[in-house]
């Protein structure tokens, strides 16, 4: 990841908001683990930042990992 998880926690943090972090994680890895997530990283292409900015490139590593996924989860 880009490190949207530690800006989350942070912006949390500094708004005073009582959400535990392991309830940013938890969703983080609900939203990461999505159809519809990983079908956009097979595609490759530009990470975005919080802001919506580009920041890094989807990798071939990352890309092999989401298409392994999805093969799986196609198996459940």
């Amino acid at each position: 990841m880009i490190g949207i998880k530690e800006v989350m926690i942070a912006e949390v943090k500094d708004k005073g908001l009582d959400i535990p972090e392991s309830h940013i994680k938890q969703g983080l890895r609900s939203y990461i683990s999505r159809k519809t997530y990983l079908k956009a990283l097979t595609l490759g292409g530009n990470r975005f930042d919080m802001n919506g900015q580009p920041k890094g490139e989807i990798t071939p590593q990352q890309q092999a990992l989401a298409k392994q996924m999805l093969v799986e989860w196609g198996r459940q």
